[in-house]
Parts: C-alpha cells; sequence; structure tokens
C-alpha cells in the first residue's frame, strides 16, 4: 500500500511512518520540516523500508495537488491517508492570540479537510482507500484551556463520521482516532495525570495500524476512552465537572512549566 502522512516528521506521526514501514507499506513522509523528514526516510531506508519525504504545509491547497502529483508520479494513487498535522496552543481562552486561534483551524481542520479533497477522487476511481484522522479525546470531551484545540478536534470528529456515512458502499473507509495525552512536545511544559498514563508515539502508531488492516471506524486510546467521551454528554453537569475534577482535565492544559514549552510554542505556534 502507498500511506501517506502528514505531520509525519514528529511524534505520532514518526511513529506511523516506522509502523507502517515495517508493515511493508510505501510511505510519503509529508511535513513542513523536509530536512528533519529526509532524516526519518533515510532510517527507514537503511532499515529496509520504503519511504520518500515530500514538503508539505497541509494549510496550502496547492502544495496538496503538487504532492499528490510527485507521489503518483513516483508510486502510483495512494491508498491510505492519515491526517496527523496538527497543533495545540493551550491557555486561558482571552490569552492565547487570534492568531494562534486562526493557525490551528487552518491546519487542524482544514489540513484535514484539504487533504481528503487531494486524495479522495483517485480513491473512487481506483475503487478502494482509506482515511484516517488523528483527533483526540479533546474532540468529545470538553477540555478547559485548549478550547478552540477542542473545538477543531470536535469538527476533525464530525467531519470524518459524516463523511464515513457519505462513503458507504464505495469501499473507503473512514477512521477517526482519539488519543488521551501522548507523550510528544505537544504536551511539554504541561502536567501529566496520574491516571490513565500517557500513551506513547509508538502505541498510538501500532493502534492506526490495527485500525487500518481491521477498518475499525472509530478508535479511543485508552481503551476505555470512548467511556469517558460518552460520560459528559449523559451525566447532569455537576456530575460532569466533578469527574473533570476528579481526573484533572479541568487544569490539565494550563501550562505549569513554561520554559519547557517556549521551543514547542516558538516553532510550531507562533512560526
Amino acid at each position: 500500500k502507498i500511506v501517506l502522512i502528514t505531520g509525519g516528521a514528529r511524534g505520532i506521526g514518526a511513529a506511523c511512518v516506522r509502523a507502517f514501514a515495517n508493515a511493508g507499506a510505501r510511505v510519503a513522509v509529508c511535513d513542513i520540516d523536509i530536512d528533519l523528514a529526509e532524516q526519518l526516510c533515510a532510517e527507514v531506508r537503511q532499515g529496509g523500508g520504503q519511504a520518500r519525504a515530500f514538503t508539505l504545509d497541509v494549510r496550502r491547497r496547492s502544495q496538496w495537488l503538487a504532492t499528490i502529483e510527485k507521489i503518483t508520479a513516483a508510486w502510483g494513487t495512494v491508498d491510505v491517508l492519515i491526517g496527523n498535522a496538527g497543533i495545540m496552543p493551550v491557555g486561558p481562552f482571552l490569552e492565547v492570540s487570534v492568531e494562534a486561534d486562526v493557525r490551528q483551524v487552518d491546519i487542524n481542520l482544514h489540513g484535514v479537510t484539504l487533504g481528503v479533497r487531494a486524495v479522495l477522487p483517485a480513491m473512487l476511481d481506483q475503487g478502494h482507500g482509506h482515511i484516517v484522522n488523528i483527533a483526540s479525546l479533546a474532540g468529545r470531551v470538553p477540555t478547559p484551556f485548549g478550547a478552540v484545540y477542542s473545538a477543531t478536534k470536535f469538527a476533525v470528529v464530525g467531519f470524518t463520521e459524516a463523511l464515513g456515512h457519505e462513503l458507504l458502499g464505495t469501499n473507503i473507509h473512514t477512521t477517526v482516532v482519539m488519543p488521551g495525552f501522548v507523550q510528544t512536545e505537544l504536551i511539554s511544559g504541561l502536567d501529566q495525570p496520574a491516571w490513565p498514563s500517557p500513551s506513547s508515539p509508538e502505541q498510538v502508531a501500532q493502534t492506526v495500524l490495527r485500525a487500518v488492516i481491521k477498518r475499525k471506524r472509530r478508535v479511543y486510546l485508552p481503551w476505555f476512552g470512548g467511556l469517558l467521551a460518552l460520560l459528559p454528554w449523559v451525566l447532569p453537569h455537576w456530575i460532569s465537572v466533578g469527574l473533570s475534577k476528579l481526573f484533572a482535565i479541568d487544569h490539565l492544559l494550563i501550562p505549569t512549566d513554561t520554559d519547557a514549552r517556549d521551543a514547542y510554542r516558538q516553532r510550531a505556534i507562533e512560526e
């Protein structure tokens, strides 16, 4: 299979690159940081896998079209799209800049929809394909101090679910992946919950790989995340607030170490 992964040079994306390459896929590593993507591809090839790096800013439709053209010329039609690129500005809503709001909507949501528009016509022509979008438990559970981030992930969940209904009977499959905290730079400078402990990028990648193989429509990590996602919508508000406090969701996204978060903020949010 030909697998395109956005945000493929770091974190969950890089772990997915390794997992799919190890499973025998030809992996298009798409990232705005082409140097880091090239380093990862060299590592994969050294281990016997197949991977090529492509510069891609997921906000730019012209770059999507150019990238798809290059991948198709090199290998053929993309079989699996993994929409992973995303950013997470955090803090009190009024302290997060309007520019950061716009940037995360452009990357987290428009980057996903533009990717689907770029690959879906050829998938329909060839009669098969799989679209995987990496959302978050924050796309099911309202998450204070990450209000716009949570909104973008709610949107990704809704988009993927609705698209899946549209594509019934086409042999194009959709999967939305909803992890909790993952040990990547997105959570740098934040407190980590005592329970459940954050997943590793490798755990998420293996979950994504299994979801593609088994054609799962929804995936939570940890597995009981589905229950946590349901509770806010079926319980009275005061109980939901109490559970949010019990699991420390009410303050998880307040940075406790601003120095540790500075590097991520400057690279991903303010560049």
